[in-house]
């Protein structure tokens, strides 16, 4: 699977080509801000989520269900640890394509990405 880095990253999100999942526990988003167009499902929550149903799922984190065939899929967390263990989750779910994001949200920031 492709790692992701911050420019890829950064196009992606900005042509609305790319789902964001970040897994770092709440505290931190709260703490540390977020990526613009993120969406925040806790490591320890990607299990059960992507078995939820399509509706549950939306309703619980605000976006809709990937596709098991999705390929525009990429996890991230602070420094891309979290992430690989989400990408390894989904894969075992049937996911076919997740990527993760190299360097996650500590590359972000330190290449200037927004926050918020």
């Amino acid at each position: 699977m492709d790692s992701y880095d911050f420019v890829k990253v950064k196009d992606a999100l900005t042509e609305n080509r790319l789902v964001l999942i970040d897994v770092r526990n709440p505290s931190e988003v709260s703490e540390h801000g977020k990526i613009p167009g993120s969406y925040n499902i806790p490591l320890i929550e990607v299990d059960e989520a992507f078995k939820l149903s399509s509706q549950e799922f939306e309703k619980k984190y605000g976006f809709h269900l990937p596709e098991k065939e999705a390929n525009n899929i990429v996890t991230h967390c602070m420094k891309g640890g979290r992430a690989g263990k989400a990408q390894g989750v989904l894969t075992s779910l049937g996911y076919t394509s997740v990527h993760v994001y190299t360097g996650s949200f500590t590359d972000w920031k330190q290449n200037g990405g927004d926050v918020v």
